[in-house]
């Protein structure tokens, strides 16, 4: 999960702090199958997500179905 977390706070310092502007993310209604967990959008966050896998999982499931959209296959797949 370390890597994981690597790569994530790398993203996240590329949407914010890169050469361009920063790209805000599109906040996205909470869904009930992720226990209402909202998509995080601040660097600083990444941190809280260590000392707790699920939200982490839940993080995970909100970006997939933002990234693929809520009717791809691997979105539901991945909801047990």
């Amino acid at each position: 999960m370390i890597g994981a977390l690597e790569l994530w706070k790398r993203a996240m310092h590329e949407r914010y702090e890169g050469d361009g502007p920063p790209i805000p993310k599109q906040l996205s209604q909470t869904v009930a199958a992720y226990d209402f967990a909202r998509e995080i959008t601040e660097p600083e966050q990444l941190e809280d997500l260590m000392a707790d896998p699920d939200q982490m999982r839940m993080q995970a499931l909100v970006i997939r179905e933002r990234i693929l959209g809520p009717a791809h296959p691997d979105t539901s797949y991945y909801i047990r």
